[in-house]
């Protein structure tokens, strides 16, 4: 997963990354966004990155950007479901003079929307996954409107990047793309921050941590199930970060809504492992915070978290409760074994870097200006 540093011919790029098809909140997309923004402001600093917001999302975006770097768009756009379509018809029809006022040579689009042929300005789109297609994320008529959004983009954008080697199947499944137009580029570590780095052995707990998240792709009802279960005969507790209404009272399940950094981290450093059996995911940033911060991983044998975590962790079939049960056991009761993952997981960690992202990145910007040519 190494780079080879970028040798671009364009010496004065100035690249404008939107951040309009993002709610204001910390999440995996907002962690993308803000962290491939700053590797590619260290790699790359003879180039120019700009980030294309508005008024209600730039006080959020300046808490982790460079003022200077902010473009604001005069267009409402909260809340999202009513306010989106402005922002849709603006891109599309006035956004390319704008862009060009602006001195952007390249948009980048960091998760699909309704994209037409923006003229002259080469466009590159994220496609994180294909959940829509699977039926994972949305109810039936926005799971309409998602899967025909994520068509538009894919077509219309001059290329397209997807965050894992499973993605990128899922992207031909689906779609009928040329192969020469999509490219993988992983994303890093979300906890980069050395202050949060602790002991790779840390002692067992009497906690694990479940990032429930609000879709069914997360698998929330199999893995509470699976835990009281488990619970019957144990005395732990369970921490659920979820969007979503708690699905027990169990006492020794404690739900958590949006915590902060801090609080995540604490949550990780006294959990005995992080439960990750989702149905579904493009890439899984759970997974490499976790290893990161020493904390084995319990995580699914389907899509895209066998490519991530590869033999550091403990793969599951996510909608056996057996499964699950057994490997919490192992946690709890096999140190030998716990001890090797998390020494396996501290070294799979440090093969993905947002260095790297922010090179292939830099390759696939420099790709659409050369198509232009």
């Amino acid at each position: 997963m190494s780079f080879v540093k970028s040798t671009s011919k364009h010496n004065s790029l100035t690249i404008g990354i939107v951040a309009l098809v993002n709610a204001p909140v910390i999440n995996g997309l907002s962690q993308y966004i803000i962290h491939l923004y700053r590797a590619l402001k260290r790699e790359f600093a003879d180039q120019t990155f700009k980030l294309i917001t508005n008024k209600e999302f730039s006080s959020f975006f300046s808490n982790y950007l460079d003022q200077e770097d902010l473009i604001l768009v005069d267009i409402p756009h909260h809340p999202r479901w009513i306010m989106r379509p402005f922002y849709f018809f603006w891109q599309n029809y006035f956004g390319g003079e704008f862009l060009k006022d602006h001195g952007i040579d390249v948009l980048h689009i960091p998760n699909a929307i309704p994209l037409l042929k923006i003229p002259v300005i080469p466009t590159v789109v994220t496609i994180h996954d294909m959940a829509e297609f699977r039926g994972y994320r949305h109810s039936f008529l926005h799971n309409k409107f998602r899967k025909w959004v994520t068509r538009l983009s894919a077509v219309t954008a001059d290329h397209i990047l997807t965050v894992s080697d499973f993605s990128r199947k899922e992207i031909f499944h689906f779609l009928d793309i040329e192969e020469s137009k999509v490219s993988v580029s992983y994303p890093g570590n979300p906890l980069t921050d050395d202050r949060y780095e602790t002991e790779k052995e840390i002692p067992v707990k009497n906690e694990f941590l479940f990032l429930a998240g609000g879709g069914s792709n997360k698998n929330q009802q199999n893995v509470i199930h699976a835990f009281l279960k488990f619970n019957k005969r144990n005395k732990f507790k369970l921490n659920v970060i979820t969007n979503s209404e708690k699905l027990c009272n169990d006492p020794n399940i404690h739900w958590y809504q949006h915590v902060d950094e801090e609080k995540l981290i604490r949550l990780y450093q006294r959990s005995v492992a992080l439960l990750y059996p989702s149905l579904y995911e493009g890439f899984g940033f759970p997974i490499l915070e976790a290893m990161s911060l020493g904390v084995p991983v319990i995580t699914s044998n389907r899509a895209s978290m066998p490519e991530v975590v590869q033999d550091a962790g403990i793969l599951i079939d996510p909608e056996n409760q057996e499964q699950l049960i057994n490997a919490m056991i192992d946690m709890v009761k096999n140190e030998r074994e716990r001890t090797e993952l998390i020494r396996k997981g501290s070294q799979r960690v440090c093969k993905f870097t947002w260095a790297d992202t922010a090179h292939k990145t830099m390759r696939a910007y420099e790709k659409v200006v050369e198509m232009q040519r």
